[in-house]
C-alpha cells in the first residue's frame, strides 16, 4: 500500500509497506479499470487560526495525501475534493514563523489524509462480489 510509507508505529498492523505505485495498476491497465469513477471526498480540520486563503492552501496541500494513498488519483473520471476547516483556537505567529508553520501543517494534513484513506480501505468490508482488501490479502477481520 502506498500509504504505508506515511504510517506511524501500529497504524496498519500486519500490512507490508513494500508496495509501490507500479504494483497497483493504473487507469488504463489490462484489467479493464479504464473509466472507473473513484471520487474521494475529504475534510481536514485544524485548531490553527487560518485565513480563507490559508485554509484553501491547506486543502490543496491535503490533496497530496490522496496521491500518497490512491493510484490512480485525480483522473478525468474522479471528483476528488478536500475541504479544510479550522476551529481557530490556536493563533499562529506572523511572518516567517507563520509560513513555516503552514508548510509543516500542510505536510502533516497530507500524511494524515493518506493514512485515513488507507484506513478506510483497510477496514472496509466485502459487499456481494466485491472482496475487501483484508480478505483479498488474508489479513482477517
Amino acid at each position: 500500500p502506498l500509504a504505508a510509507a506515511t504510517a506511524r508505529p501500529g497504524d496498519f498492523p500486519g500490512v507490508s509497506s513494500t508496495g509501490s505505485a507500479r504494483d497497483m495498476g493504473g487507469a488504463g491497465d489490462s484489467e479493464g479499470r479504464q473509466g472507473r469513477t473513484n471520487t474521494t471526498i475529504c475534510i481536514v480540520a485544524t485548531d490553527a487560526a487560518l485565513s480563507k486563503a490559508e485554509a484553501e492552501r491547506v486543502a490543496m496541500l491535503a490533496h497530496d495525501g490522496l496521491a500518497r494513498a490512491i493510484n490512480p488519483v485525480h483522473t478525468l473520471f474522479d471528483g476528488d475534493i478536500v475541504f479544510a476547516l479550522s476551529t481557530a483556537k490556536k493563533i499562529l505567529s506572523e511572518g516567517q514563523e507563520r509560513a513555516s508553520a503552514l508548510v509543516e501543517l500542510g505536510n502533516e494534513v497530507a500524511n494524515c489524509l493518506a493514512r485515513a484513506a488507507f484506513r478506510g480501505v483497510l477496514f472496509a468490508e466485502s459487499l456481494n462480489d466485491l472482496i475487501c482488501y483484508r480478505e483479498n490479502y488474508g489479513l482477517g477481520k
